[in-house]
């Protein structure tokens, strides 16, 4: 179990230390693509290194997560998962990523696995955010039902308090470019005029995230971070375009920040809904099981 971090009693900071230039950030970029596909214990230890940073395990190998408190008043907690869709405890594991770069983008040689960069390029955005003050949180197997944040969700209470004090929650775990997801967040639309106004806009894709476990009191939002192609080895990203949406979240938490309470009515909304989606695929596998008893 870890540590509670200490409230800090620092002033609030307004001036963020600026985003490394692009040479810089994209050289960051390649080294968290460069790490194994099916481990993500070099980005933990990585990330252990930064002051405060706490990291706590269950009994499950993917049952763990770092945190590392932020030292604004006014902080936002940035959240990013460090696994790949080829970890070692799912279905088809890949070691290496063959990394190659063509036309401006970087791609996979390899006809068996992509580059990993979800959510890879959301840990890399967080290693460049990490000198700003906000709050950092990497989970693990959130490909395979989100088991770091349920693990947090299950046993680390007072953490998750804490967590849910920070003004509001960003996961940068997303494919595109500017665009947002509120999927399984119960938000306020205060928010979304919020997270609209920073020149973001609605997501066509429908996939969750680790959000949904966390966000219990402060509403959260899913950022897009540059990559395309996820889950196969087609998987892209630009350096550039990942660099840019780097460059506005920075802009967006530069300014001092306001605190955004949840909708607990929409959770309760939320909750009920996905009990009866269960439901109702539960009498569909019956359904199907009685249909073919019959046959």
């Amino acid at each position: 179990m870890p540590r509670k971090a200490s409230q800090t009693d620092s002033p609030l900071i307004d001036a963020m230390e600026p985003l490394a230039d692009y040479e810089s950030a994209a050289s960051v970029l390649k080294q968290f693509l460069s790490f194994p596909l099916d481990d993500s214990t070099p980005i933990f230890q990585m990330f252990l290194q930064l002051p405060g940073a706490v990291q706590s395990r269950g009994r499950r190998p993917m049952e763990r997560f770092v945190y590392v408190p932020g030292a604004r008043e006014d902080r936002v907690l940035l959240i990013a998962h460090t696994d790949t869709v080829w970890d070692a405890h799912y279905k088809n594991p890949v070691s290496a990523a063959v990394l190659e770069e063509k036309d401006g983008y970087l791609c996979s040689g390899s006809p068996s696995a992509g580059i990993g960069a979800d959510d890879r390029a959301g840990c890399a955005a967080l290693w460049l955010l990490r000198n700003s003050g906000h709050s950092l949180l990497l989970a693990d197997g959130e490909e395979y039902r989100h088991w770091g944040a349920r693990y947090l969700l299950r046993t680390q209470r007072r953490l998750l308090r804490e967590l849910n004090r920070h003004c509001y929650l960003v996961e940068l775990d997303l494919p595109g470019s500017l665009e947002y997801s509120f999927k399984g967040v119960a938000v306020t639309k205060r928010f979304e005029r919020f997270i609209q106004q920073q020149g973001y806009r609605q997501t066509a894709c429908k996939g969750g995230t680790d959000l949904r476990f966390l966000s219990r009191g402060r509403c959260g939002v899913n950022l897009s971070i540059g990559f395309y192609r996820q889950h196969t080895p087609r998987e892209v990203i630009a350096a550039r375009t990942w660099y840019e949406n780097c460059r506005q979240v920075h802009r967006m938490l530069q300014p001092r920040q306001t605190p955004y309470p949840w909708s607990f009515f929409g959770f309760l909304k939320l909750r009920l809904r996905a009990i009866l989606n269960k439901g109702k695929r539960g009498l569909q596998r019956l359904w199907k099981h009685s249909s073919v008893k019959r046959a």
